[in-house]
């Protein structure tokens, strides 16, 4: 029988004569264990142990090998790309991907991609999050153009990052006709709450808060949450929009009173609009409601 011994440093190794037969289900769960307690290179080291003790380091199942680029990601480490040659797995790719894209390497995520011979939704989805999480937005909506071309219908997933690009980059008319696909099921995803978010920061980020209004009003499919609340709030003190600030604030304080926040940037509207007395009443508010504004502070 095989015994598992673990060491404080993440180091497991087999007792027994059947040490070197380790399966291959117990070598990507150590990978992983060690990933999660904070040893990135921890599971990088397990999957060369494992190579050691098989003999042959080619000899990784996909899940195995797909547990060690896991492994790199969190550390920004991509040497592990040269390890896996040839035509690669589907999921052994996206991982790749994914793994380049997160180390900031979307030239080496954009080498894989193109390598693939097949690419599926995940393939895309990883792609063009990617390319847009790292200020790359032009490039994953033009994959994402692509992608719609070759005939691969978006998934929830994707329409996020598409969204998120369109916020980040301002192109409005851009978002606002992908919302407008969504709703009328030319794109067949609907529409959550979280890409409702996505064109809600949107039209925030370019001043455009009674369109915000609106579309929280009358478009969405589904009643608005914190989050798309403190989003318009936050729009409203960026563009002093005292009207509109002062309806999403109602709606805050409806779902949370004792936030001090809402009351905080409510204060900070009216301040900037020369609103004194109305300034008064937010803080005597406070005050009857015994919430207490936190000074901020430095970690």
């Amino acid at each position: 029988m095989v015994k598992a011994v673990g060491h404080g440093d993440g180091r497991v190794h087999g007792e027994g004569p059947e040490a070197v037969h380790e399966f291959t289900g117990r070598w990507s769960g150590i990978k992983k264990g060690a990933r999660v307690r904070g040893g990135a290179g921890a599971g990088d080291t397990s999957g060369r142990r494992q190579s050691y003790t098989r003999g042959a380091r080619d000899s990784h199942p996909h899940v195995t090998r797909l547990a060690r680029v896991s492994a790199g990601a969190p550390r920004g480490n991509v040497s592990l790309r040269k390890t896996f040659g040839g035509r690669l797995h589907a999921t052994l790719s996206n991982s790749l991907v994914d793994r380049n894209a997160k180390c900031g390497r979307t030239d080496l995520a954009g080498r894989v991609f193109t390598r693939m011979p097949l690419k599926d939704v995940s393939s895309w989805t990883t792609m063009i999050t990617g390319l847009a999480t790292h200020g790359e937005e032009q490039r994953a909506l033009s994959m994402f153009d692509e992608m719609r071309n070759e005939g691969v219908p978006p998934n929830r997933v994707t329409m996020l990052a598409v969204l998120s690009a369109c916020s980040h980059r301002g192109l409005v008319d851009t978002g606002m006709g992908l919302l407008k696909q969504m709703e009328d099921g030319e794109i067949k995803v609907a529409p959550t709450v979280e890409h409702s978010g996505c064109v809600v920061d949107m039209l925030g980020r370019v001043g455009l808060v009674d369109k915000e209004r609106a579309l929280v009003e009358h478009r969405m499919p589904m009643e608005a949450n914190v989050v798309i609340w403190g989003t318009l709030l936050g729009a409203c003190e960026k563009h002093c929009n005292v009207n509109v600030g002062r309806w999403a604030a109602e709606q805050l304080l409806a779902a949370v009173p004792w936030n001090d926040g809402v009351y905080v940037v409510l204060s900070n509207i009216y301040a900037a609009a020369g609103m004194w007395g109305e300034v008064e009443m937010v803080r005597k508010m406070m005050s009857e409601r015994k919430v207490m504004k936190f000074p901020g502070c430095s970690l």
